[in-house]
């Protein structure tokens, strides 16, 4: 009988116990949860509220202020999709994705898979390291000095890639890159590759620093070539960091939501590339 209570009692402190375990992860759950009001909050009232208003007014006529709002349902979509402006401006949005995502990934997934995997073998971290830093510089150039650059690149008259036209081919009309309103948005572009291919370089280094160089070494010894151990290790390895640099460069590419670059009675105007760059800013 009282081996029976003795085994009974046990059985009640393990019950117990469980109980008192469920309690404190109950308490440690509620904890996280005081962390996550704040934020919450923040993203109801800076988010969500601003982003349902923001759709309540979309259908309605109102000049704003004090005016009165009418309802109008879905016309203000109807005119948008017909505008032509409209279309200008998305398509231009579009270019901005091509120069600020596109590009600079697949640029940057080469340029950090070489100066990791190549150069930094071969000639040592210091010299990656002096590489990255010089492909990382656009991005912290002052913007007044990216401009003054830009302009001297792609003047017209005295810039350097039409005074390389001109000696290599003999071009007696050089293209007018910012007055040109069909050669202007591949200007910008090529700016924008410029300024932006250092950050993809930058986070893909840091990813392959995490990367197990067994994984590089027994791909050597199998005999797989660079473009090998490229796609089969260092791709799927980064994949997080890839996801990241899509992410953030395409939200900075939708923010650029351009007006219509050349309207119609300024088709002629001159697009200088530091009010651009100012503007992109």
């Amino acid at each position: 009988m009282s081996h029976g209570n003795g085994s009974s009692q046990g059985k009640r402190q393990k019950k117990q116990l469980s109980n008192n375990e469920k309690i404190y992860e109950k308490r440690i759950r509620s904890g996280y949860g005081r962390y996550i009001v704040p934020g919450a909050i923040g993203t109801v009232v800076i988010l969500l509220i601003p982003f349902i208003a923001n759709i309540w007014i979309s259908l309605h006529s109102w000049r704003g202020g004090r005016s009165k709002m009418k309802f109008i349902g879905l016309d203000n979509y109807v005119k948008l999709l017909g505008d032509e402006k409209f279309w200008t401006s998305f398509s231009n949005s579009l270019y901005m994705i091509v120069a600020m995502v596109i590009i600079p990934l697949l640029i940057g997934l080469i340029l950090a898979a070489v100066l990791f995997d190549y150069i930094g073998r071969e000639f040592g971290g210091k010299t990656s390291s002096f590489l990255r830093a010089c492909y990382y510089l656009p991005q912290i150039l002052p913007v007044g000095v990216a401009g003054i650059l830009w302009n001297w690149i792609l003047n017209s008259q005295t810039g350097a890639i039409n005074r390389i036209l001109a000696g290599l081919f003999g071009m007696d009309k050089t293209p007018d890159w910012l007055g040109d309103p069909d050669l202007a948005i591949y200007a910008v572009m090529l700016m924008l590759v410029w300024s932006q291919i250092g950050y993809p370089v930058v986070i893909f280094m840091s990813a392959l620093g995490r990367v197990d160089p067994e994984l590089y070494e027994a791909a050597s010894l199998d005999g797989a070539g660079w473009w090998r151990r490229f796609s089969a290790i260092t791709l799927p390895q980064i994949k997080p960091e890839i996801f990241v640099v899509v992410l953030t460069c395409t939200v900075a590419a939708l923010k650029v939501f351009w007006t219509c670059l050349y309207a119609d009675q300024g088709r002629s105007a001159k697009l200088h590339p530091c009010a651009v760059l100012l503007f992109l800013h």
